[in-house]
């Protein structure tokens, strides 16, 4: 009988530990502050000349993919634990990002933009420029010696689908039309590509500083055509075929 009552104990206990093990694992982690910090700094003196926010805070949590998420309300970044686990991606979704470090400079990208423009970068209208950018410098920051033949892949890709379906700056406006809603249909991460198009032909042709100057009119007037006239001198309708055109004789 003591017997038994010993083996219920022990089997309890198991049980317990094991729970508590679970429990635990499937906790949120914070990422650390330093880390935070440090791609902070590296993104005001790439682009942001002291405009991303200084008390941005971060979790990892536990997600099907390796996502990640960012927070305007409360400047926190939330990125999927599966990144902790260190494993080597070579063939990966589109969406999906190299490392922990590039998803993580993108996400806070968003918060340093969102400031910039004093938050209508997370409008839709402007939602290409957004991640455009973001996919932009988080392989700058944390894999540059990637961001070549991610700017090529990103040119060729929007070169692809101006010949199947068109491309101008009205579509792209629409994000969730032209990247997709998800809780309506599964979402075209090619979009981010094409957006990315239209930050490198800004930044080859009218250089960093016309970019900054760009998304600060945008705080202002909060209408793309009126900062690409303020910023650029030029119509909308011209800046679009500049673009469409630069894309078309891009070589790498």
């Amino acid at each position: 009988m003591r017997n038994k009552i010993i083996i219920k104990k022990f089997l309890l206990l198991t049980s317990f530990f094991l729970t508590s093990s679970c429990l635990c694992t499937n906790q949120p982690k914070p990422i650390p502050q330093q880390q935070i910090q440090e791609i902070t700094r590296k993104l005001d003196a790439l682009f942001f000349k002291g405009n991303c926010p200084n008390n941005i805070t971060g979790k990892y949590i536990k997600l099907k993919d390796f996502g990640g998420m960012f927070d305007t309300s409360t400047n926190s970044i939330t990125l999927s634990s599966n990144y902790l686990t260190n494993k080597t991606r070579t063939e990966r979704p589109l969406y999906e990002h190299k490392n922990k470090e590039e998803l993580l400079t993108h996400e806070i990208c968003h918060l340093c933009l969102y400031s910039l423009t004093k938050g209508n970068s997370n409008k839709k209208e402007f939602r290409f420029l957004d991640e455009g950018l973001a996919e932009i410098v988080g392989r700058q920051i944390a894999e540059p010696t990637e961001l070549e033949q991610y700017k090529k892949k990103s040119i060729q890709t929007t070169k692809e689908k101006i010949k199947n379906e068109g491309v101008s700056l009205e579509k792209i406006q629409q994000w969730t039309v032209y990247f997709g809603d998800p809780k309506i249909k599964a979402l075209d991460w090619s979009a981010y590509m094409v957006g990315s198009s239209f930050v490198f032909f800004i930044l080859d042709n009218y250089q960093k500083d016309k970019l900054y100057d760009f998304f600060v009119s945008i705080s202002k007037t909060r209408n793309l055509e009126k900062s690409i006239f303020e910023t650029f001198s030029k119509n909308g309708s011209d800046f679009e075929k500049e673009w469409l055109r630069y894309v078309h004789v891009y070589v790498p």
